[in-house]
């Protein structure tokens, strides 16, 4: 029976950023084109979504993406109005063995590799089918000789999840070859307590949805492999409905190893999907760029998307908070703005709001962050708990720092905070015995720079040291597993 609980979402999205896939598109370079010219862009394995400022060519990227993989299994046929005369070339793997594809958008390009390539553009492509259905004279006609397919309890339920209707039934048929920009087109006949009615008279909104699940079940069952690239799939429907579709969505990715391209503006569709899995697309001096949202979150501020808040973090003290912020900017699934930030005033009162705040809320959590010096102390409290983490080490961040500073090499340490080798020396002379609360007070005063500058730039440059690539990643590991 298929599981369609929130808990077992969520396992998919976290399973989505985390398996192998069989398809992994990495680079694609443009060339020759007056719109895309030499842009390139670097992809994640699974899903990335483009964002960007109406009228930049996101469709036009969009569209020449698909025309360039297009095969007869595909779900529309080429577009014929491409904007731009680019060609691309795609560096991607497939089941290990990379590939290098030289491909022309608005050209045939004899592909020797299996990829499915399907397009869900429910802005265009709804109206346009609706209408198509609508305008045939004898339709009527040519649905009474082909067959139809009720959907199974499974697929009955998954349908009614999508579109958050209760469903008496479904059926389908799937024409084929009956019109020239569509291979193939589903035809839906619904049954709703009792109430008949089919693709022709339903919202577009619900048809949009029931070919959305359409599409995903011909994934299911396709043994290819799959990129499934959907163009703005919030037209039509309401946030609820959006959230529902993304679940979908990380199912598809998690348990198909499906690979996916996505263009959005929504919040709602983004709010899980990791800022190194965004693309932001801009024109800069007529030329097309694109940015990771993970390096350069500022520009989604531009577009009005905000990171969305995976929860509430509380801490120790100010020390732990900038250790925290340094681990999170590098890590490879939240950025800073992803979460609010409380600070506690000492371990016991981390530990007491741990036990204050709820355990779990939908799409948001409260997290306690320990210093790692806690970690025996507190294996007992907390006992029966799971929304916690442990900063890396066994030390307190200060301790930790100390630490690394004494068997850092000054030359180093003077390069990365902007001072010279005899001011950083003098500063760790006059430091030298103080308690480590006291440390990095005294020796922001001696380098003449604030203590946030000081510690954080101090942070960045542990976690940048390879030695240290186990702990942060045992880190990020442990935040993720806390998230719920």
């Amino acid at each position: 029976m298929i599981n369609l609980r929130q808990a077992k979402m969520n396992d998919h999205w976290r399973t989505a950023f985390k398996r192998d896939y069989s398809l992994v598109v990495k680079d694609m370079v443009f060339s020759e084109g007056e719109i895309f010219g030499n842009a390139s862009l670097k992809l994640k394995p699974g899903v990335n979504a483009i964002v960007g400022k109406n009228g930049v060519g996101k469709s036009s990227f969009i569209r020449a993406i698909y025309n360039s993989l297009m095969c007869d299994s595909s779900n529309r046929k080429k577009f014929s109005n491409l904007l731009d005369k680019s060609k691309i070339e795609l560096d991607l793997t497939i089941s290990g063995e990379d590939f290098s594809l030289n491909l022309v958008p608005f050209e045939d390009n004899e592909i020797e590799q299996d990829i499915l390539c399907l397009l869900f553009d429910p802005c265009s492509l709804i109206p346009e089918i609706q209408n198509l259905f609508n305008q045939q004279d004898n339709f009527n006609e040519l649905l009474e000789a082909l067959s139809s397919v009720p959907l199974s309890e499974d697929e009955l339920k998954l349908a009614s999840f999508i579109t958050n209707t209760e469903y008496s039934s479904i059926e389908i048929i799937n024409i084929e070859d009956e019109y020239d920009s569509f291979p193939m087109l589903p035809f839906f006949t619904v049954d709703r307590e009792g109430v008949k009615y089919d693709s022709r008279n339903m919202g577009l909104g619900e048809l949009s949805l029931l070919y959305y699940f359409w599409i995903i079940d011909y994934i299911r069952k396709s043994k290819s492999n799959c990129l499934l690239i959907i163009e703005e799939p919030e037209s039509f429907l309401p946030p609820l409905i959006q959230n529902r579709l993304c679940d979908v969505l990380a199912m598809t990715l998690a348990t198909e190893g499906t690979a996916c391209l996505i263009s959005t503006h929504s919040e709602h569709i983004l709010r899980k999907i990791p800022r190194s899995h965004i693309h932001i697309m801009c024109r800069i001096l007529q030329q097309t760029k694109f940015f990771n949202a993970a390096s350069h979150f500022e520009r989604m501020d531009v577009l009005g998307l905000m990171a969305p808040k995976k929860g509430l973090l509380f801490y120790e003290d100010h020390a732990a908070y900038l250790f925290a912020k340094s681990l999170i900017k590098v890590s490879p699934l939240f950025v800073l703005d992803s979460f609010l930030y409380h600070c506690s005033g000492s371990e016991g009162d981390v530990l007491l709001d741990l036990k204050r705040y709820p355990s779990t809320m939908t799409d948001f959590s409260f997290l306690a962050v320990f210093d790692g010096d806690c970690r025996e102390r507190l294996a007992k409290d907390l006992q029966g708990f799971e929304n916690f983490v442990f900063l890396p080490s066994s030390l307190s961040p200060e301790e930790l720092i100390i630490s690394y500073l004494r068997r850092e090499e000054l030359t180093h340490l003077a390069s990365h905070i902007g001072k010279s080798v005899e001011d950083v020396a003098m500063a760790k002379e006059i430091c030298a015995g103080l308690d480590h609360h006291d440390y990095f007070v005294e020796m922001a005063k001696s380098l003449a720079l604030s203590y946030d500058d000081l510690f954080t730039k101090l942070c960045d440059l542990w976690i940048g040291d390879e030695e240290n690539f186990g702990s942060v990643a045992r880190f990020f590991a442990e935040l993720d597993r806390s998230i719920k």
